[in-house]
């Protein structure tokens, strides 16, 4: 069964400037605020996690590589 997502990742085409474009983050805040009771905390955590798959990470597929880096990165920016 599939489920609403609450994030998604665009990363830009291959060839284009990374320092300068990583892609695109489109976030549904309806599904964000279902999910959390502080929709401002989970749009910062989601913007985090789209950041994490454009730069490459795959949760899906990395063994938990993503899952442990975004753990550090919500403690050191407050977003427990």
């Amino acid at each position: 069964m599939k489920h609403p997502t609450d994030v998604l990742s665009f990363p830009a085409q291959d060839g284009a400037e990374l320092a300068e474009y990583l892609g695109d983050i489109a976030i549904c805040p309806a599904i964000a605020a279902k999910n959390s009771k502080n929709l401002t905390r989970e749009l910062k955590v989601l913007v985090l996690h789209g950041i994490l798959h454009l730069m490459g990470y795959d949760h899906e597929a990395d063994q938990g590589e993503m899952r442990r880096l975004e753990s550090r990165l919500r403690r050191r920016l407050g977003l427990r």
